[in-house]
């Protein structure tokens, strides 16, 4: 609501400000006017200065009554049932009395203002409303004013406003609070956090506001969510993938578990990390064996820790006196098909001395088992090799 200023143009009546009755009978103040009969100058009223702020063009909404001529008989033969609604630019709050002067130039005419609904004597008591645009706006500010004559007429209140698209989200792109300048306004946005354009070659986001407040059609984008991070369901806004789950790739997509034996570090995450779970160990080896050679035969491990890159691998230590430790083979021994990376149960060392004791130990591993930080998990044998024909005997390990 904005304040009025009464300027009463000629002496012996004019604007008032007075109290009354709106249409649900609740008290309002109110200006009004009711020439009388030999009255032919203008009343004008006029309002404080109002700031333009962001406005080009602002709207000005007027509740008024406006008495029928006909049905009054002391409404004299110059009596309107119109009145005129005007305004004037201005950089700061200058009107006095005599500035500007009360006249259409140097104040700019919006339009005489025509009554839909007329009061008769005992009639409806029934207003009007009527909506003006006023502009475009150049300056800080402006004034408004009422030009009667020969009106009698209730001015119940003056609304100001401007209109302005709201800042709002739409297909993973924000656009700002925007007033229209024309007819249409381009207005430039943003992609919403955690998303990115996909493009080639990206531009700004970009969409229309109409003179009415409303945006116009769908925005320019390609804004997309990033890895990580999956669209919600209105298109506004990317969440990030909850915990246990991932999304790869930037776009539409929705967030997926993570696949067995992998976990997600922490929310947002793009990628699965496979968890650090090595086999466990072979089992129930067997071994047959003769003077220089052994071949060991093994089941596999109860548990191959979720995947299916399983591999063993063999070590052997010779044996000495009892009491000594055992020491590693080294070169003098072979290993067919490897002694390590073994994908079958079965292998066969060479190159043994006779009447030795050895000790065996197969290891099963994956593609974690160095990341686990602990020895991968193992079964041993200990085997006395034959001499000269003699049968050879395993010896259970310690």
């Amino acid at each position: 609501m904005i304040h009025l200023s009464v300027r009463n143009w000629w002496e012996g009546g004019g604007w008032e400000e007075v109290s009354g009755l709106d249409e649900e009978n609740n008290m309002v103040r109110t200006y009004q006017i009711c020439s009388s009969e030999g009255s032919t100058g203008s009343h004008w009223l006029r309002s404080t200065y109002i700031q333009r702020r962001a406005a080009w063009q602002a709207y000005v909404e007027l509740r008024f009554t406006m008495m029928e001529c006909s049905s009054h008989p002391s409404l004299h033969r110059n009596c309107k049932e119109t009145f005129n609604l005007l305004y004037y630019q201005a950089d700061s709050d200058e009107a006095t009395p005599t500035h500007p002067p009360w006249m259409e130039n140097p104040y700019e005419k919006v339009d005489t203002v025509a009554a839909d609904f007329l009061l008769r004597k005992g009639g409806e008591r029934k207003f009007n409303v009527k909506t003006l645009r006023l502009g475009p706006l150049t300056t800080r500010g402006f004034y408004l004013a009422f030009q009667a004559q020969g009106a009698c007429m209730a001015l119940l209140s003056v609304r100001v406003f401007f209109k302005k698209c709201p800042a709002v989200a739409r297909a993973f792109s924000t656009f700002p609070e925007t007033v229209p300048r024309t007819l249409v306004q381009e207005a430039q946005g943003a992609c919403v956090p955690n998303a990115a354009q996909r493009s080639a070659k990206p531009g700004t986001p970009r969409m229309f506001c109409g003179e009415d407040g409303q945006w116009v059609g769908q925005p320019t984008t390609s804004c997309a969510c990033l890895p990580g991070y999956e669209p919600v369901a209105t298109d506004t806004a990317c969440s990030e993938c909850p915990a246990g789950q991932f999304k790869s790739g930037a776009g539409p997509g929705q967030c997926s578990p993570c696949p067995a034996n992998s976990q997600s570090g922490s929310t947002g995450a793009a990628a699965c990390i496979c968890r650090p779970e090595p086999p466990s160990a072979p089992r129930s080896i067997v071994t047959q064996i003769n003077d220089t050679s052994v071949t060991l035969e093994w089941s596999e491990p109860l548990d191959s820790g979720g995947r299916r890159d399983l591999s063993y691998a063999v070590q052997c230590l010779r044996c000495g006196a009892p009491g000594d430790p055992c020491q590693p083979c080294g070169d003098s021994v072979s290993y067919r098909p490897s002694q390590s990376g073994l994908l079958t149960r079965r292998a066969t060392v060479w190159g043994l001395l006779p009447h030795t004791t050895y000790a065996f130990t197969v290891q099963a591993l994956n593609g974690v088992s160095l990341l686990s930080g602990k020895e991968p998990a193992s079964d041993s044998v200990n085997v006395t090799t034959s001499h000269d024909g003699e049968p050879a005997c395993t010896i259970p390990p310690v």
